[in-house]
């Protein structure tokens, strides 16, 4: 486990492997999560909030300015083809759609899809809509692009499809209760490895970022019940073969 100063601690899960722009893809991976996590820090301390505690398009607010660090080339919504009919087994005329990234980092090209979904501290299930949401980007999505990459790996030292699904860890506690502190760092850790271990098709890395106590206070959200804390992010990825 390593510490992240002023962020907290990141336990990361790698079986990406060495093969040819392997190395590449995990150095990003892991270098994205740890801006990711002085992003967000950046922000909770500014205005008090988790701005992973939102859906999916704000997280982009923490994700793009994280990838535009590290590379010297990126872009959003990139426009590529995907070709529907494939999936849709009918004569349908393929379409043209948007991929969430592109980017370049040491000359190899990255196409990512982004999901995002939430887990709870207490049970640490894996929701249905998670497991829907990772198999969708992972045996459609990303899929869909392969002929697009064909094109793009002429331009690079080769074209990597990247599913990137991030898990916000969230538990609540009755307002007549003192505040929380999160000291089970063995239970997000269980979280972790839950995700790890039960997707389908399986991930081949994943960061868990544990908030410190500080952040975990400084975004908690107040009901008139109840506290909502956010103690920590999971970060599963599936880097496809490269093309």
């Amino acid at each position: 486990m390593k510490t992240i100063r002023e962020s907290g601690k990141i336990n990361i899960i790698s079986n990406i492997g060495d093969g040819s722009g392997r190395r590449v893809a995990n150095d990003f991976l892991n270098k994205l999560t740890v801006e990711f996590a002085k992003q967000s820090t950046k922000y909770i301390n500014e205005v008090y909030e988790a701005p992973f505690a939102y859906k999916e398009k704000q997280l982009h607010s923490i994700i793009a300015p994280s990838i535009a660090k590290l590379t010297n080339a990126f872009i959003m919504e990139c426009p590529v083809s995907r070709q529907w009919s494939k999936i849709r087994k009918q004569n349908y005329e393929d379409s043209h759609g948007w991929l969430d990234y592109w980017c370049r980092y040491r000359g190899v090209d990255f196409f990512i899809e982004i999901k995002h979904n939430y887990v709870s501290f207490k049970t640490i299930n894996i929701r249905k809509n998670s497991h829907e949401n990772w198999d969708y980007m992972n045996n459609r999505q990303l899929n869909l692009v392969k002929k697009e990459a064909k094109i793009y790996k002429d331009y690079s030292k080769g074209v990597l499809l990247i599913s990137f699904h991030v898990i916000t860890i969230y538990d609540y506690l009755q307002k007549r209760k003192k505040t929380k502190c999160f000291d089970d760092k063995e239970r997000l850790i269980m979280a972790q490895k839950n995700y790890y271990e039960n997707l389908n098709p399986s991930p081949n890395w994943s960061n868990l970022w544990i908030l410190k106590n500080d952040l975990v206070r400084n975004s908690s959200e107040e009901s008139k019940t109840h506290k909502t804390y956010y103690p920590g992010l999971i970060f599963i990825s599936k880097v496809h073969e490269i093309i």
